[in-house]
């Protein structure tokens, strides 16, 4: 672990978070199978990160019921997420000072964030660190929301042109921001760092 990977783990272990870092996808997946028994319920937000981590697929095989409106399991998965003990997420950026941010554009995702399950899991690439809070929202606008604008058929500038205009369009998708400073009791926040480039 290099210098910055500690001090990173330290910032966000004063804080009271949970921290792994992993220098490959497949340590990682390992650590979060190891984490979560089979027979419970695990919900997904939206998220790339995950997508490409295969998460969904290696919990529906160890026997764990996952919820993820992303696939055709539920009826009304949004729902059935709620009842969830366990919620994973990425997030949008994380600072070197031990910030964890989200912009979302329904809300289910930082919603479940804050309250509502036995614990929680942040994945994240290195792609997605920043130096600060500043940084953070500044990634988070104009790297992240328009390149998950791109995946909706929407009617945003952001879409067109790549970059945040901060709109007034009804299709915006910034519209909740979330900053997790520490972990709200009784839920631990467990963050796992990947080497490498995982999401937007």
């Amino acid at each position: 672990m290099n210098e910055k990977i500690a001090n990173l783990k330290k910032a966000y272990e004063k804080k009271g978070f949970i921290f792994d870092y992993f220098t490959s996808k497949e340590e990682a997946v390992e650590k979060v199978l190891a984490e979560v028994p089979a027979g419970k319920r695990a919900a997904f937000g939206g998220s790339i990160s995950l997508k490409e981590l295969g998460l969904y697929e290696g919990l529906k095989g160890k026997g764990v019921d996952v919820v993820w409106h992303w696939e055709k399991d539920y009826d009304n998965p949004l729902e059935e997420a709620r009842k969830a003990d366990y919620y994973f997420s990425s997030a949008n950026a994380l600072t070197e000072t031990g910030e964890i941010l989200n912009i979302d554009g329904t809300g289910n995702r930082l919603s479940a964030l804050c309250y509502g399950h036995k614990k929680i899991f942040i994945i994240v690439g290195t792609n997605k660190l920043t130096k600060n809070e500043e940084e953070g929202w500044k990634r988070a606008r104009e790297v992240a929301a328009p390149k998950n604008a791109q995946r909706f058929d929407i009617k945003t500038p952001c879409k067109k042109t790549g970059k945040c205009s901060d709109c007034d369009s009804p299709d915006r998708i910034c519209k909740v921001f979330l900053k997790i400073d520490r972990p709200t009791k009784p839920t631990p926040i467990h963050v796992i760092l990947i080497e490498g480039e995982y999401g937007y």
